[in-house]
């Protein structure tokens, strides 16, 4: 080596440490600033005299839990009829089936109620039991019976971002949905921060929730600190928790609601222990009027089928479906019936990539099942897991979500709308009978 290079070294030591600065905000900002997932829920203070939620997009809303369904049927169906007939313009209602791993209130209520003995041995009996149903939201019930043990909430939400129609519309909800035996009640924040957390927070202990604190923004209670996030094209990982979102790419050809309650969970066929949801999923339907100018386009559509000139002897699929657009078009334009923006979600789970495919792919053979009478074929909607498993929770909805970025609504009537509500789930027992 040249001596000018240690010379270099030796002059560039005797130099004095220069003095080190913070980085400038914008820069710092561009480097390593984050956005939040909790900036993207819409929760953010709850009025108790109004009994609404005040929404961070300017919207106000109001969620229930309800009992399910143990068998739907016309009943059932003509009810959402009848809440969709009283949903205003501007304003989305929801029904989402959740299948959720928090057992705690069942379990100790349970426990409790059986601990009342002094045997010690019987104790140790109960306690060892209470503790093997919290497994069992783990893994499998037995080694014939692959899904884990889930409680099936039923949330029914609505909002918009005029006041006085939301407080209208849910009033006419509540009469509704109490007046057909669903048995609404009122979820205030400390009521549905568990449901939320244990959504965003699948890994947590679910019997360690923190407590709702009025003194802050909801939606910054959601999601704890050290849960990770990440997005893929492929799925969602909420705290290790794999999500897949499945959307509909075909519907039946004669939908009814007592065939959609079968999809929401087999028990008839000969093999029920398999075509069911193995761990935690959301079935979650969106709907909202459709707005004048989507309303048009349908018009201009089904203006363009009814016109056309074929044969209707040979292609009499398209004979059937040009009868159907002069039958829609007489509708629109006669005002008998009004159009509404229907979106179905369908969002599995599984505790690892692999685990949550093998689900996905469960749910889209045992859904494809019946023939173009009863099938319903299901894909996975690449890219867009996050934005639907966004939109599926209570009050996620909205019009740009719908009409701008995803754009995969269906134009229907209320009556074709009422035959897929997930409002069926498998009964609970009553009372201490856990």
């Amino acid at each position: 080596m040249s001596k000018n290079f240690f010379k270099n070294i030796k002059e560039n030591i005797n130099q004095p440490i220069k003095e080190i600065v913070s980085l400038p905000v914008n820069i710092w900002n561009s480097v390593f600033k984050r956005y939040r997932l909790a900036d993207y829920l819409p929760y953010r203070m709850y009025d108790d005299k109004e009994k609404l939620y005040i929404n961070n997009d300017n919207t106000f809303g109001a969620v229930f839990e309800c009992n399910p369904r143990i068998r739907m049927g016309q009943n059932t169906a003509t009810a959402v009829e009848e809440i969709l007939s009283k949903l205003p313009e501007g304003v989305f209602v929801q029904f989402m089936l959740f299948g959720s791993k928090n057992i705690v209130d069942m379990v100790e209520i349970w426990r409790k109620s059986h601990l009342v003995r002094d045997e010690e041995l019987l104790k140790e009996l109960i306690n060892e039991t209470a503790e093997m149903y919290y497994e069992k939201t783990e893994n499998p019930i037995s080694q014939l019976l692959s899904p884990k043990i889930k409680d099936y909430k039923l949330i029914v939400s609505c909002k918009g971002n005029k006041k006085e129609n939301v407080i209208l519309f849910r009033n006419n909800l509540k009469n509704i949905l109490d007046s057909n035996s669903f048995a609404s009640r009122n979820l205030e924040p400390e009521d549905l921060k568990p449901i939320l957390y244990e959504l965003f927070n699948s890994n947590h202990n679910i019997r360690e929730v923190p407590p709702y604190d009025e003194n802050q923004a909801i939606n910054r209670q959601i999601i704890a600190p050290n849960t990770k996030i990440l997005v893929k094209d492929t799925e969602f990982v909420v705290d290790d928790k794999h999500w897949i979102s499945l959307v509909p790419q075909s519907l039946q050809t004669y939908a009814s609601i007592g065939d959609f309650g079968e999809k929401l969970g087999d028990y008839i066929s000969k093999r029920p222990e398999i075509n069911q949801f193995q761990d935690n999923f959301i079935v979650t339907l969106s709907v909202c009027k459709l707005p004048k100018s989507n309303t048009n386009m349908v018009k201009r559509n089904h203006q363009i089928i009814s016109t056309q000139q074929w044969r209707r002897d040979i292609f009499r699929k398209f004979a059937a479906a040009q009868d159907e657009s002069v039958e829609i078009l007489d509708k629109i334009e006669n005002g008998k019936e009004i159009l509404y923006a229907m979106d179905l979600n369908v969002l599995v789970s599984g505790n690892s990539e692999e685990d949550v495919k093998r689900n996905s792919q469960i749910i889209k053979s045992y859904w494809n099942k019946g023939g173009e009478y009863l099938a319903i074929k299901l894909e996975e909607a690449v890219g867009i897991h996050h934005l639907n498993f966004l939109a599926s929770i209570p009050m996620g909805i909205n019009e740009e979500y719908l009409f701008d970025t995803t754009r995969k609504y269906r134009s229907m009537f209320p009556k074709q709308i009422a035959q897929y509500a997930p409002l069926e789930a498998d009964f609970k027992g009553a009372g201490q009978n856990f």
